[in-house]
């Protein structure tokens, strides 16, 4: 059936409805799809020219608002703006110009509904930012066709990305507003006198909250406060430790409960991250791959070795060099293998050591309230910078070996089971 573009604004309710799908789908489509797969990627489906579920919902929600309101302006009812004094306010002028040219003969009389669609589609280009408006194609493109692509497409979905990452994180279990957790607080008043640590907290919250590849990246901060990636990092591990000691429930919400549901599900950071010279924490475990071999296949292997030969003293590095590379550079490496009583002794206290701090990293990705870096100065009385570079290192091994992996290798360790010829747990 044959749709012209004035029919949008027929009396017949049923005619209009398909006159404004055919000319609103294309270009809706269009931008939904792209800001899905940027805010929820999983969510969207879309294969081979064919629109997945989520986002022909969202579209014919727009769609049905959009032909609402055009329903409303060919009553001559126009959309108004909001009046600073209790008023009415004026109507919006883009709505005018595209009531105007909907009923204006010499520009649309002869333009059908599908060919109108495919105008709208091709009004401009989406940048980059969701939130950034079409380029316009041309100096002589229509009035009424600005109108619609700022009034039907862009305006309708300014913020359906923070909608779709709402919904997602309410899924999860966080709250759809953790910005407003933290202002009420009793951790508010502490962390404003630490600007720094303020900004980077509110940025690890925010990317657990958005579900980001990579939380513990702080760029915003960096640029704000003039900070290198490192220094961007310590000033994240005193945000932690504010909140956790003033509010340990809405730690355990925003940080903790976040970071072990990526633990139990699976989620991955990209190849080698869990090498970073600069690993922000402990809890970076509980983020990076959470179970089974990493895709560098080669960093599990030498992380599982290099775990293996600290907890037993039947299993030599099987990549020296590797090991090596890998090791802390504040922390005395295990001593040689000797038959010597006072060496084995000493061995063996090591290995029982390394099991304990196993265990507490284990804890971590599983959400608890833990110190690692305490129970490291305890347990081999150092220093907290000795202490803090032990603990990133083994979280730089749990992570790359997997959680899962290393789980398996302490508990076969505590029960006198320790694995034979190197190979991995069962």
């Amino acid at each position: 059936m044959s749709l012209r573009l004035s029919d949008i604004l027929d009396a017949d309710d049923d005619l209009a409805s398909r006159a404004t799908y055919r000319l609103l789908e294309p270009a809706l489509r269009r931008r939904v799809r792209g800001i899905v797969r940027r805010a929820v990627p999983a969510s969207c489906s879309c294969r081979d020219g064919r629109t997945c579920d989520t986002c022909r919902t969202i579209i014919d929600d727009l769609v049905l608002d959009a032909h609402r309101k055009l329903r409303e302006a060919a009553r001559g009812r126009l959309p108004r703006t909001r009046a600073t004094g209790g008023g009415p306010g004026e109507e919006v002028r883009e709505w005018r110009l595209l009531v105007d040219g909907l009923t204006a003969p010499a520009e649309t009389a002869a333009l059908d509904a599908d060919t109108a669609g495919s105008m709208l589609a091709a009004a401009g280009t989406l940048r980059d930012s969701p939130s950034r408006p079409y380029r316009r194609t041309s100096p002589s493109d229509q009035a009424w066709l600005r109108a619609a692509v700022a009034q039907l497409v862009l305006y309708p979905t300014r913020n359906l990305d923070v909608e779709l990452r709402r919904r997602a994180a309410v899924k999860r279990g966080l709250p759809a507003r953790p910005m407003r957790g933290l202002d009420s607080s009793p951790a508010a008043g502490p962390l404003a006198d630490d600007p720094p640590a303020d900004c980077a907290l509110r940025e690890l919250v925010t990317g657990l909250w958005a579900d980001v590849a990579h939380p513990y990246d702080l760029p915003a901060t960096g640029r704000r406060h003039g900070l290198s990636p490192d220094a961007a990092r310590v000033a994240l591990h005193r945000g932690l430790d504010l909140l956790r000691a003033h509010d340990p429930a809405r730690y355990r919400a925003l940080v903790a409960g976040p970071l072990a549901a990526r633990a139990a599900d699976g989620t991955r950071s990209r190849p080698g991250a869990a090498f970073r010279p600069g690993a922000a924490s402990w809890a970076e475990a509980a983020r990076t791959p959470a179970d089974g071999p990493s895709e560098t296949g080669r960093e599990t292997e030498h992380a599982r070795s290099a775990l293996l030969t600290k907890i037993t003293s039947d299993v030599a590095p099987e990549h020296p060099d590797a090991v090596a590379a890998l090791a802390p550079t504040t922390v005395t490496a295990p001593p040689c293998r000797t038959r010597s009583g006072t060496g084995s002794r000493r061995r063996q206290r090591d290995h029982l050591v390394t099991l304990r701090l196993l265990h507490t990293l284990l804890d971590a990705a599983d959400g608890r309230a833990v110190d690692p870096v305490g129970r490291c100065r305890r347990l081999r009385g150092v220093d907290e910078p000795a202490a803090r570079e032990e603990i990133r290192h083994l979280t730089m091994l749990v992570a790359a070996a997997g959680v899962m992996w290393v789980d398996k290798l302490v508990r076969q360790a505590e029960n006198d089971q320790p694995p034979e010829n190197g190979q991995p747990p069962a």
